[in-house]
């Protein structure tokens, strides 16, 4: 798995290994950053002057504000570069600063959401009107914390008992007693209606951890029903499941994954909350075309036996504020005191943090990446180069659909079928 700043750089090497560079600075001025004196790569008398004219200076650990400049001016003789606007704050020695001669790196990394959300691989994740319910988004921006420090985990990085279904899970760090992570947003619920609430979690350590899963009353600030393991401190994987009916005045849960140590870390995934008794259910967010649903499945709180049910999608009348579809399924007949579970087929998370990583292997996710960049220069009629450009695009087009037949059983890509 290659990281979103990985990624960047070999898709801008792909377009020539002289377009990019990296190394460190020395210091500088509002309007002016130095190299170090053994940067032998970019200091010396014979690069040319116009070498980096243009090209985009990206400083990864700068403030947001003064992460990204063009550079106006590049001496080699003196080892400086002048930007087309000031720092706020100064460049210091030791800041690493990476030159990109084609794409700014936001362009870069919208080339790179792009292509992933094209690239879908088979899930089954469970129905929810939890956001994030199966912890397969890369970030935590549906999770929040209190009394403890959150963070998703992935397959390879811990024991793979911790991460129940899928790629990832939630780790909840707590720093206090009774810590817990929280739903971010409010879960809309009907008065009286009743719901199933479920979870599965695992402790780390050979003490264990005693958590339990809380649907929180928001409107009446209290608790409205909470489930423990039948003993406690577990370390094995667990699954918490409880039926709950809200008061006449609840219309808005907020569900709790709390662990009573102080110092306890647990691993939470597959967060279930679903009417009782369902016909017409909503999809996840990710579900952006019908094809993309195919098969919707149920299994009873006491076993995960799947069973085929008999359903068909619609869309959601209009679009959310981003422009998104929204699709929802109907049942061919109320469905009651089942967790329900969808096969169909997923995109790829966009990465958002130069830390995010991708399970897309490298050399697919940056032929793809190359393929879409090249197009937009070859389609420019302003670049000097087109023709250059055309070629290059023809031959990464070729590959990347080689390389998509060879991955056929893991990764899809839209508009094109495997089964």
């Amino acid at each position: 798995m290659s990281s979103l700043a990985t990624i960047r750089r070999l898709c801008q090497q792909a377009l020539g290994y002289d377009s990019y560079a990296s190394s460190v600075a020395s210091g500088g001025s509002h309007t002016t950053l130095l190299l170090r004196d053994t940067d032998s790569n970019m200091k010396h008398s014979g690069t040319s002057a116009d070498k980096w004219d243009d090209a985009w200076l990206y400083l990864p650990n700068a403030a947001a504000a003064d992460k990204v400049r063009q550079v106006v001016t590049f001496d080699a003789t003196v080892a400086s570069f002048i930007p087309n606007r000031a720092w706020g704050v100064i460049p210091a020695n030791g800041d690493v600063y990476e030159l990109f001669s084609t794409f700014d790196p936001a362009y870069w990394q919208s080339l790179i959401n792009e292509r992933l959300a094209r690239l879908h691989y088979q899930s089954l994740v469970p129905l929810s009107i939890v956001p994030d319910a199966d912890m397969e988004e890369s970030g935590i921006v549906d999770w929040g914390g209190s009394s403890a420090t959150l963070a998703k985990v992935t397959a390879g990085s811990i024991s793979t008992e911790t991460i129940r279904w899928g790629r990832r899970a939630l780790q909840v760090v707590n720093f206090a007693a009774n810590g817990y992570a929280k739903t971010a947003q409010p879960i809309l619920v009907v008065p009286n209606g009743s719901y199933l609430v479920s979870a599965w979690v695992c402790g780390e350590g050979a003490a264990g951890i005693s958590p339990k899963l809380v649907a929180w009353d928001l409107d009446n600030g209290a608790e409205l029903a909470n489930e423990t393991p039948e003993t406690s401190p577990i370390r094995a994987p667990e699954f918490l499941t409880m039926e709950i009916t809200a008061k006449s005045t609840t219309r808005r849960l907020e569900i709790r994954l709390q662990t009573a140590e102080a110092a306890g870390t647990a691993y939470w995934d597959n967060v279930q909350v679903l009417p009782e008794a369902a016909q017409i259910l909503d999809l996840p967010s990710w579900v952006s075309k019908v094809g993309q649903a195919r098969e919707i499945y149920s299994r009873t709180a006491e076993n995960f036996k799947l069973v085929n049910y008999g359903w068909h999608l619609f869309e959601n009348l209009g679009l959310g504020l981003d422009g998104t579809r929204y699709f929802s399924m109907r049942l061919d007949s109320v469905v009651g005191g089942r967790y329900l579970w969808l096969s169909g087929s997923r995109p790829f998370p966009a990465l958002s943090s130069e830390t995010d990583t991708t399970e897309v292997a490298d050399d697919l996710i940056k032929t793809g990446v190359v393929m879409d960049a090249l197009e937009r220069l070859a389609g420019d009629p302003a670049e000097p180069d087109r023709r250059r450009w055309e070629d290059l695009y023809k031959h990464y087009a070729k590959k990347y659909n080689n390389q998509l037949w060879t991955q056929a059983t893991t990764i899809q890509p839209v508009g094109l079928s495997f089964r």
